[in-house]
């Protein structure tokens, strides 16, 4: 499984850069909030 700091890079920067069509968050979520999903994909 992907690094937390992998997973916060890739949720605020989209996926662009490795061929997603993922948008990026970073100006519609918080840092805390997406920590937040990060903490919620850790329990799945």
């Amino acid at each position: 499984m992907a690094g937390d700091g992998y997973l916060m890079w890739a949720i605020g920067e989209g996926g662009a850069q490795i061929g997603s069509a993922m948008p990026a968050f970073k100006d519609s979520l918080s840092e805390a909030d997406r920590w937040r999903i990060i903490r919620f994909l850790r329990t799945l």
